[in-house]
């Protein structure tokens, strides 16, 4: 890193991806600094028709969401937000 410093290269912080969680009016209602942080709030605050909502499972579909392959996850648009 500092040899990055040192010849002007800018260092990233993060890998992650910054994800918004919207409504059906596209307002942003809560955003999330990754991915892994978004589906950790949906197993902890949605229900799945099978009861409780897994964190994997619930990236994968936030995921699906952000890649095009569903509108919806949980009842909201999940976008991934641009720096």
């Amino acid at each position: 890193s500092k040899y990055l410093h040192d010849n002007g290269i800018e260092i990233r912080q993060s890998n992650y991806k910054h994800i918004g969680m919207y409504d059906n009016n596209n307002h942003l209602v809560k955003d999330f600094s990754s991915l892994s942080e978004a589906g950790q709030y949906a197993e902890a605050n949605f229900k799945g028709r099978s009861g409780k909502v897994n964190k994997d499972t619930a990236s994968t579909k936030i995921r699906g969401c952000i890649h095009g392959r569903q509108k919806t996850s949980y009842g909201y648009i999940w976008k991934e937000i641009e720096d």
